[in-house]
């Protein structure tokens, strides 16, 4: 639970407060190890899901069942927004 929490205030705090510029790398690394729960390198449509708000304002889309997000288009997404 507190790992939940934790998480869902990190993804809060890096996109509600965000400035109007692209987030660095390094933070958007930092995102996707907080949405990565299961630490695979890949987003699946249940960890989606669970941050679908977050994700959708840097661009991304719901994957189908089968389909992840790869880190490295999770990254490129989130330094464009």
């Amino acid at each position: 639970m507190k790992t939940i929490l934790f998480t869902s205030s990190l993804v809060l705090a890096l996109f509600v407060g965000a400035p109007a510029y692209a987030a660095d790398e390094a933070k958007c690394q930092e995102l996707f190890a907080a949405v990565d729960q299961d630490k695979s390198g890949r987003i699946g449509q249940q960890e989606f899901i669970d941050h679908k708000a977050e994700l959708q304002q840097i661009g991304l889309q719901e994957p189908a069942a089968e389909q992840v997000i790869e880190q490295a288009q999770f990254v490129e997404a989130c330094m464009k927004k």
